[in-house]
């Protein structure tokens, strides 16, 4: 398990899952996700820090030799107490542009902009999502909220 309070810019490698056994017909359904994981705060606090990832892991990584991913952001509560949660981004795209399909890992780069109290993070992977599960989720419940609202408009 990985545990780290971030405070400066920090930079991880993480392994990717092994896309050589997929058929093709695999690739267009699955996702990869990046996953960070037990991301800890206070709760009354503000949060801001920036994802980036690079393809390269054996080049220093920094924020200026990297693709932007995503940010994380949190807007403080009334109480104290602290929030643990996790981030999953896409980075399917990210890997397409760079034609990454036979690259081990990826570096991901955390930059903080807002926050005063510890953040603390307990791990990174990459996980695989099914897109097409996802759309049928996603279609069902349109349908089920279409059934609905044409029953309760109807009386």
């Amino acid at each position: 398990m990985f545990h780290v309070t971030l405070s400066d810019t920090i930079s991880v490698e993480v392994t990717r899952l092994s896309s050589t056994k997929w058929t093709t017909a695999q690739n267009k359904t699955q996702d990869e996700v990046l996953v960070i994981t037990g991301i800890e705060f206070a709760g009354n606090e503000t949060v801001k820090f920036d994802v980036y990832v690079n393809d390269d892991a054996d080049s220093l990584a920094g924020k200026d030799k990297s693709e932007f991913a995503e940010s994380f952001v949190h807007v403080p509560h009334k109480h104290k107490k602290n929030i643990k949660m996790n981030l999953r981004l896409s980075i399917t795209s990210l890997l397409e542009e760079w034609d990454a399909e036979t690259y081990i890992s990826l570096v991901v780069t955390l930059v903080p902009k807002v926050g005063k109290g510890p953040i603390t993070i307990e791990g990174f992977s990459i996980e695989l999502i099914n897109t097409t599960c996802v759309f049928m989720l996603l279609l069902f419940l349109l349908l089920l909220l279409g059934w609905f609202n044409r029953g309760f408009l109807a009386n």
